[in-house]
């Protein structure tokens, strides 16, 4: 049974992935942030990461890089209901940023069961080199140089 780490500092839009995941037979684990994600990264074993882009500890730009170089062949998948506002104003996509710098795939939210459930699935079915797992440490956010901007709200699961 695929096991899934999903990261996001709404509670409620972790239980409702887990929720969806759960229906379609996976397994999951939430963290309410970056650097608890990370920890757990490194004492658990998960065939996937979902994982929202604005966090306040450690937004998801910085844990994406930190868990490529960490995991380089782990399946992230990175959600974000702020991208399209930022792409519309003629700012950054982070969505596509996060694509850029090592996410597997992104999904803009709203999204649906369905389209989660997809791209969780076409991320684990990629080749895998070893399973991801490195020593126990503590995230240290004073080390991590790329931050994205916060937000101070995101666009819940429909």
């Amino acid at each position: 049974m695929p096991r899934i780490l999903i990261i996001d500092d709404r509670a409620d839009v972790r239980r409702a992935i887990e929720a969806i995941l759960k229906a379609r037979g996976y397994t999951s684990r939430q963290a309410g942030g970056g650097c608890e994600g990370l920890d757990l990264l490194r004492t658990q074993y998960f065939d996937a990461v979902v994982v929202d882009i604005f966090m306040p500890d450690l937004d998801g730009i910085a844990t994406i890089q930190l868990m490529r170089s960490d995991f380089p062949d782990l399946p992230i998948i990175a959600i974000s209901g702020h991208a399209v506002a930022f792409a519309v104003e003629g700012g950054v996509d982070f969505l596509d940023m996060a694509v850029e710098l090592g996410a597997s795939a992104s999904l803009r939210k709203p999204f649906t069961p369905a389209q989660l459930v997809d791209t969780v699935d076409r991320s684990i079915r990629s080749p895998k080199v070893a399973p991801h797992m490195v020593a126990p440490t503590r995230c240290d956010v004073r080390h991590v140089q790329a931050r994205a901007p916060s937000a101070s709200a995101t666009i819940p699961l429909q």
